[in-house]
Parts: structure tokens; C-alpha cells; sequence
């Protein structure tokens, strides 16, 4: 989901779109020491957790 280039469902039909923006995320979140967590249910909806890699 990560990936440089990745795009699901939704923004294949129905919109213009280049698979950069989660791809970006995550790598702004390994700069900035954090990780990042992504869930996706049909119908549902899509959850995005950052987390502080605080041991």
C-alpha cells in the first residue's frame, strides 16, 4: 500500500491518480522517526495510524 506507484480501487476508476501521496507519507514518517500503519475495509472505510517509535 506503501509502494511508489500503488493505487487501489477507487482511484483507478474513478479519478485521476498517481499512487504518490501514501507512498510520500511513509517516507516522511521514516525522516521524522515515526511509523506509519494503514487498514482498508470494503464499504467501510480506510484507517491511517502514525505512531512515535518511542522505546
Amino acid at each position: 500500500m506503501f509502494k511508489r506507484g500503488f493505487t487501489g480501487t477507487n482511484g483507478r476508476n474513478y479519478a485521476k491518480s498517481t499512487g504518490m501521496g501514501l507512498y510520500l507519507c511513509n517516507n516522511l514518517c521514516g525522516k521524522l522517526g515515526l511509523s506509519i500503519k494503514a487498514s482498508s475495509r470494503k464499504e467501510k472505510g480506510t484507517v491511517i495510524k502514525i505512531f512515535s517509535q518511542i522505546n
